[in-house]
């Protein structure tokens, strides 16, 4: 498994990661640094773009993060 060897390279436990903590965290860092739009984003992660479930949103949004801009804003 490519992504458990490239943890083990860097020296990180495997256990402790799955590629889900790396979406969410690409996805936001694509978003918010590289200010990137929501259709690259989709693209990127493979999402669709249609944004009728909006899953992208749970990635960019999460119910645990400090808001800079209030939830109703979006």
């Amino acid at each position: 498994d490519t992504f458990k060897d490239d943890l083990k390279d860097v020296q990180l436990r495997k256990e402790l990661y799955g590629t889900h903590s790396f979406q969410r965290g690409g996805c936001q860092y694509c978003y918010q640094v590289c200010q990137w739009d929501l259709q690259q984003v989709c693209h990127w992660g493979g999402w669709t773009a249609d944004f009728k479930t909006l899953m992208v949103v749970r990635y960019l949004v999460g119910v645990h993060d400090e808001r800079i801009v209030p939830r109703d804003k979006f």
